[in-house]
């Protein structure tokens, strides 16, 4: 799903000038190339709204089928559409499909994942997205014609059709929409999981008496917290402030740097590509890293590193003017300080969206999560427009970047992660030290007198 989006968005940075020779725009390029991949940021942010207000009434997995469904339908009008217009419009709504397949299919396997395998999960995420890059350099030199690029990364689609057939539906979507039929689908998406991975003997005798107390619990619930209500409670103000301008700023950023590395010239398209979609990767797995091992200041280890990646990338102007510098030289130091911030960037945000719904209790986690995202969306739209700056100068739409990432940083470090301790629910054995992701402990804040469920 992510590789799918990458090479949907990057194609137009390696065949531009067969599309603008096709509509007839070689003297509106830049105009162009930023008009076109506006409308598809367009996508991606309406797609996620659509894709989330889609899952309050159908499961997951049909909105990640219905998804694929329209994906594969208008990819291939897009490929074939002459009339410009039209060809926005529809890469507009491929967009949409493409978000609404990556909203659905992440919840699917955030919900059947559970503690550090879960946060492990949805932050390598991105590195999907990073491999996307590194195999756009082949995809585009193995078709000629813009048309047949965009069939190329449209019918791959039919592969994740057939891989549906293994895909489970979401357990707790199940038992909070279903009824009594499938509270036995659910136990037979958990079984075969635990079966999968030999972990049969850590489910427990009451493991249906549980999910049924689950249903309860979940049928239950109070309404989410409205926006407003967001802003209430202890620190709650600056983790809104902090997360909703970090992300916007990293998101503006990693998606803005990619498309800029047109920037250091042509003939270096395809190494300055893959040097981006390794920096990509490795970001990621720094993200992990500052996880795992420094989970409580991991807020200020990516923001960190951020200020110090932005300020690297500065640099750029010490060279921007230097006529005399090798050009291949000048390039190579243009990809190292623009490599770091990417690394950066791509490291703060896989831990936002995987961990900044941590700060805010049970009934605030979802409407927070999705007014972030949101809200980085909407600003995203910018990215394209940003590049317009190497018309100046090359280092000036690139210190643009490295400005962000260094706002960014101080932002993400304002964020803490709360002081937590695990409790078990409806009474499981303490000698289980593995649960299922259904049944797994739940985390409470220390000191919070209603118990309030993280």
């Amino acid at each position: 799903m992510k590789l799918l989006q990458t090479i949907n968005v990057m194609y137009w940075r390696v065949q531009t000038a067969s599309l603008i020779m096709e509509f007839d725009l070689v003297c509106l390029r830049d105009i162009f190339v930023a008009w076109t991949q506006y409308w598809h940021l367009f996508g991606v942010l309406v797609g996620g709204v659509v894709g989330t207000k889609l899952m309050l009434r159908v499961s997951p997995r049909n909105v990640y089928l219905i998804g694929m469904v329209a994906q594969i339908i208008c990819g291939v009008v897009t490929g074939y559409a002459r009339d410009f217009s039209l060809h926005c419009a529809f890469r507009c709504l491929s967009a949409v499909c493409c978000a609404i397949m990556f909203t659905s299919g992440q919840a699917i396997f955030v919900d059947i994942t559970a503690g550090l395998y879960r946060i492990g999960a949805i932050i390598l995420y991105d590195t999907f997205w990073s491999i996307g890059v590194i195999l756009l350099p082949g995809l585009s030199s193995f078709f000629n014609h813009w048309t047949n690029i965009y069939l190329g990364i449209t019918f791959p689609t039919l592969l994740l059709m057939l891989l549906l057939l293994w895909t489970p539906e979401s357990p707790r979507w199940l038992l909070k929409n279903g009824d009594e039929r499938d509270i036995d689908r659910v136990e037979q998406i958990v079984r075969e999981g635990a079966e999968i991975n030999d972990r049969t003997f850590k489910i427990p005798p009451d493991f249906r008496q549980q999910l049924e107390k689950l249903r309860d619990t979940l049928k239950s619930q109070p309404a989410p917290a409205t926006w407003l209500q967001l802003w209430s409670g202890p620190r709650s103000k600056i983790h809104m402030i902090a997360a909703h301008l970090a992300l916007a700023a990293f998101i503006i950023n990693f998606m803005g740097m990619l498309l800029n590395i047109r920037s250091f010239g042509r003939d270096y398209l395809v190494p300055n590509t893959i040097a981006m979609g390794f920096s990509e990767i490795i970001g990621c797995f720094l993200a992990l890293h500052f996880t795992l091992k420094y989970n409580k200041w991991k807020w200020q280890w990516a923001g960190g590193f951020n200020i110090l990646a932005g300020l690297i990338g500065c640099l750029g102007w010490t060279f921007s003017h230097a006529d005399e510098m090798d050009p291949k030289l000048k390039v190579t130091l243009w990809m190292i300080i623009a490599t770091i911030p990417k690394a950066g960037v791509s490291c703060a945000q896989s831990m936002i969206l995987a961990c900044m719904a941590e700060v805010m209790p049970l009934n605030k986690k979802v409407p927070y999560v999705f007014s972030v995202v949101t809200w980085a969306r909407i600003w995203l739209l910018s990215a394209p427009f940003i590049n317009v700056l190497k018309k100046i100068d090359v280092a000036l739409s690139l210190s643009a970047y490295c400005w962000l990432s260094i706002l960014g940083g101080i932002c993400t470090c304002l964020m803490l992660t709360p002081r937590v301790r695990p409790t078990v629910p409806y009474n499981v054995p303490a000698s289980q030290k593995e649960q299922s992701p259904l049944t797994a402990p739940v985390w409470t804040v220390e000191g919070d007198v209603n118990n309030t469920r993280l």
